[in-house]
């Protein structure tokens, strides 16, 4: 009874010592990606894209997400509207151990997916201030994250970790030499995020407004805007409507059906 007893002692303190210290880079970013990943996501969003003028030119898109049964997901990213831009669209294939495969549709130049190649990956995606690659999920396993401090950001305690990459492939591929991010202590959300380029000058910043949760500890933001500093220039995406968990087709992810929207 006594041996049980202290032994129910040690496990609790050993239990709270482990919960008591700080977490790593990589352990915030794997409890994020538990917290806040769907088996299956609907979203539709209004873009706003601003120049440097505050000229804004507003988009209608829709975008899909499915988790296979090998844990990895597929993404869909089309425009509704407006007509010149309608049925374009990003298909998005995650992979383990190698770049994620990505196809973009224009209707205009023809019926077929044209591939990105992973070079290509640091383009923009129709004009807007995201990039291939920022529409992608994120690969932890060719990152380095490392806690720097804490601070307050929009008035919540944030780890701010630093991200690097890790690995050749990574490091030849993307068009940051770093990102800043900024994820809540309490709810693993990540609020800004600071892109630098190779030149380590500040290429752009992505904050989360309008947190919610959506379903359990899963938490969305209802709007997300991106400011491309070198450029002037900023795109905002704002919920219209999300559905989470609800069943998708996994025909939605095939090139027929991206290729033959109307």
């Amino acid at each position: 009874m006594k041996f049980s007893a202290v032994l129910i002692s040690c496990i609790m303190f050993f239990a709270v010592s482990v919960f008591a210290a700080d977490p790593s880079g990589l352990d915030i970013m794997k409890e994020q990606k538990k917290r806040h990943e769907a088996t299956q996501e609907y979203e539709k969003i209004k873009m706003v894209l601003i120049d440097s003028s505050n000229n804004k030119e507003t988009r209608d898109m829709k975008r899909y997400a499915k988790k296979g049964g090998a844990g990895l997901s597929k993404f869909l990213a089309r425009f509704e509207g407006p007509a010149d831009i309608k049925g374009t669209a990003l298909l998005t294939w995650e992979q383990k151990g190698r770049e994620d495969d990505q196809w973009l549709y224009l209707p205009a130049y023809g019926q077929k997916l044209k591939r990105i190649a992973g070079g290509n990956k640091k383009g923009y995606f129709m004009g807007t201030d995201f990039s291939y690659e920022d529409l992608r999920p994120e690969k932890l396993d060719d990152h380095t994250y490392n806690v720097i401090k804490k601070e307050k950001f929009d008035n919540k305690d944030c780890y701010v970790i630093e991200s690097l990459p890790s690995t050749d492939e990574e490091k030849r591929s993307s068009a940051y030499a770093k990102r800043i991010m900024w994820v809540t202590v309490d709810t693993f959300v990540t609020l800004k995020t600071d892109f630098y380029d190779h030149s380590m000058k500040l290429l752009k910043t992505q904050t989360a407004h309008d947190v919610k949760t959506v379903k359990g500890n899963m938490m969305r933001a209802g709007k997300v805007l991106m400011t491309h500093h070198q450029n002037k220039h900023q795109t905002l995406m704002g919920l219209a409507e999300r559905k989470i968990d609800e069943n998708i087709d996994d025909s939605v992810f095939t090139e027929r059906a991206v290729t033959s929207f109307k």
